[in-house]
């Protein structure tokens, strides 16, 4: 009867043509094939059909026949949902297989005639040729395609997370920040730290492009020392943009802070890269060789950082350290600063000094210091900890999740009470 229905439904579709049938046992379903036959009205053999499915609710090929119907009509919805049904009662392999065919037909027939699903599929569109764009480097294009998708009916917090990494990519700092603080508003809890991660490299991508502008206004203005500053600011902001740290070491070699060129130029001397190391050493090594001086400030400087190491250990001994000696260590650590600004312990001392005085801010400010020149250092916790102390909790959590990567040497219990508070406030 499968075999029989298929046959006079598709030469029906085809020719519209009378075929001899064999009569079926059942007589709503023989008034269905005879409406077929006899070519009669669309609706009349649709309606005849959903008899003989009724009639027999355990035959899959009724509701085969109605969807093949439906589908002459352009009810792509219906055709969709009657091949669903013969799918899920059971059709013969053959039959089957023809089945799955037409309902994947019907469902793309009935997107596409759907306005609202037309108009996402359009979007999505949209998206895919934005993310190509961006892929190609070509920024134009993709930005105007992402304003145009935050001003849909139907836009979401993805689309604004785009637009803003597109607007990062044309340094469009401002802008992309803004862009991705309004996403992460209407985003998932569990994306939030994602979109933290891009805020804050837009934030720092526009700090050190206003450091490298004003660093460069600096230099017109003939003040090198500023300038100076300002460029070794934007080479801790981002320690691989070298070049800023070769400008910064060549602004500070025209000024009385000569020896600051050469604690750069240590740090860069440890650089990865072949190149920037090589060059970093022999810069250094010809600084020496011209002017001792130089070297000898340099070395003064290392002996100041010597002397707090050898005076203070680390900042964990130092818990019980209070009143006059914690004053006394905070001068110390203020002055080897001076002396050399890129010197992690100063920077560690320094931060547990702000902790103590309840400076927490402040103390984060130096973390970001330490971990600005290299992420490997083991502080992510007392940073976590700090921003705790600050009232900063969801970057405190980010810390914290850093920290499980390059572990610091802290008591489990310390860590695990942080844990605790950060897992029972803001949640």
């Amino acid at each position: 009867m499968i075999a029989h229905s298929m046959v006079v439904l598709s030469l029906w579709l085809l020719f519209g043509s009378s075929v001899a049938w064999v009569q079926p046992t059942i007589d709503p379903c023989r008034a269905a094939f005879e409406s077929v036959v006899a070519h009669k009205s669309l609706e009349g053999s649709i309606s005849a059909y959903r008899l003989c499915a009724s009639a027999q609710p355990k035959d899959g090929f009724p509701h085969y026949d109605l969807g093949m119907l439906l589908e002459a009509k352009g009810d792509w919805l219906g055709a969709e949902e009657q091949f669903s049904e013969a799918l899920k009662i059971g059709l013969n392999n053959q039959l089957a297989d023809a089945a799955a065919r037409q309902k994947a037909i019907a469902a793309s027939h009935a997107v596409a005639s759907t306005p609202e699903k037309c108009a996402a599929i359009q979007h999505e569109d949209r998206v895919a040729e934005t993310r190509l764009y961006l892929n190609m480097h070509e920024i134009a294009p993709a930005l105007i395609i992402a304003r145009e998708l935050v001003a849909d009916i139907d836009t979401t917090w993805r689309d604004r997370a785009l637009l803003g990494i597109v607007e990062m990519s044309s340094r469009d700092y401002d802008a992309a920040t803004r862009d991705l603080l309004a996403a992460r508003q209407n985003a998932p809890l569990d994306s939030h730290n994602d979109l933290d991660v891009l805020i804050r490299k837009s934030i720092a991508e526009a700090e050190y492009a206003r450091l490298l502008r004003t660093g460069q206004m600096a230099i017109n203005q003939g003040n090198k020392e500023k300038a100076a500053d300002l460029f070794a600011a934007g080479w801790r902001l981002f320690p691989d943009r070298t070049d800023a740290g070769f400008a910064a070491v060549t602004c500070y070699l025209a000024t009385p802070l000569s020896n600051h060129s050469l604690s750069i130029l240590d740090v860069l001397a440890r650089s990865s890269e072949a190149s920037v190391a090589a060059r970093a050493i022999a810069l250094r090594d010809s600084l020496v060789e011209i002017d001792k001086s130089i070297y000898d400030r340099h070395l003064k400087a290392k002996a100041a950082v010597t002397s707090l190491l050898a005076k203070y250990k680390s900042p964990e001994d130092l818990s019980d350290l209070s009143g006059k000696k914690l004053a006394v260590l905070e001068n110390d650590v203020q002055q080897a600063l001076v002396l050399d600004p890129y010197s992690v312990l100063p920077h560690r001392l320094l931060a547990f000094c702000l902790m103590r005085e309840k400076k927490y801010s402040q103390a984060v400010e130096q973390y970001r210091a330490i971990l600005k020149d290299d992420p490997q250092q083991k502080v992510w916790f007392w940073l976590a900890w700090a921003l705790w102390k600050a009232g900063r909790l969801d970057d405190a959590r980010v810390a914290l999740s850093q920290d499980q990567l390059n572990p610091a040497k802290v008591d489990a219990s310390l860590k695990g009470s942080l844990l605790e508070e950060l897992a029972s406030v803001g949640k």
